[in-house]
């Protein structure tokens, strides 16, 4: 099965190295920790949609801190002292910037073509900006806008259809992992009911994922 792929994460992607390639974490399951870093996406979401004129650099630091917790917690039996402190800051420094959350440019397709080996065809990068413009421009404009939610499932549904038809992705990569992850809770966080991601019973959830804290792990 190729990847159904919400290559958007606000996910926001996170751009992480090749030495995370295995489906574990320090000595957390992949799917929890993608699950929990989902969760710090939709704290900072959920409070911009709510009051779209606070300070969003200090909802940046917030989300920034429950990805350092979260990180953390899967090295914490493994390193102490510096060494634990390098190990997760070597990881923080692969996140999104203020500016990709605060303007929305995270929420752009991943740009293979930073990776030692691109998996797309030169058509991809073009075609991908074209599906998600539309919904920066609207999250520029204002991050609360209601359009959102539909929006952002538009521009992955229509990312999805370019990756699969430009991208080959190696399955067991931690890529695919995310996406399987993301497309099985069905995660959006611009939709106005977002509940627990441990279960399904999200209405309208869907992410990019992004994001993909988006994809990651890709050589």
């Amino acid at each position: 099965m190729l990847l159904n792929t919400v290559l958007l994460l606000l996910s926001f992607v996170a751009y992480v190295t090749a030495q995370y390639e295995t489906h574990s974490i320090g000595t957390c399951d992949l799917e929890p920790y993608i699950l929990k870093l989902l969760t710090c996406d939709n704290h900072f979401f959920t409070a911009m949609r709510k009051d779209p004129d606070g300070d969003c650099g200090l909802r940046y630091k917030e989300a920034e801190f429950c990805y350092w917790k979260e990180i953390r917690e899967c090295y914490v039996e493994l390193y102490e002292g510096e060494r634990l402190n390098s190990e997760v800051g070597s990881i923080m420094t692969q996140f999104p910037s203020e500016e990709a959350f605060c303007e929305g440019t995270g929420l752009g397709p991943i740009d293979f073509s930073e990776y030692h080996t691109n998996p797309c065809d030169s058509r991809y990068t073009q075609e991908s900006q074209d599906c998600t413009r539309g919904l920066i421009m609207m999250y520029q404009d204002n991050p609360a806008d209601t359009r959102l939610c539909s929006k952002y499932r538009e521009s992955i549904s229509c990312v999805q259809r370019v990756t699969d038809q430009y991208c080959t992705l190696d399955l067991e990569d931690f890529a695919h992992a995310w996406v399987d992850v993301h497309m099985k809770i069905d995660h959006n966080p611009f939709c106005a009911e977002i509940t627990s991601l441990g279960n399904r019973s999200h209405s309208c959830v869907l992410l990019l994922l992004l994001a993909l804290i988006a994809l990651l792990f890709l050589l």
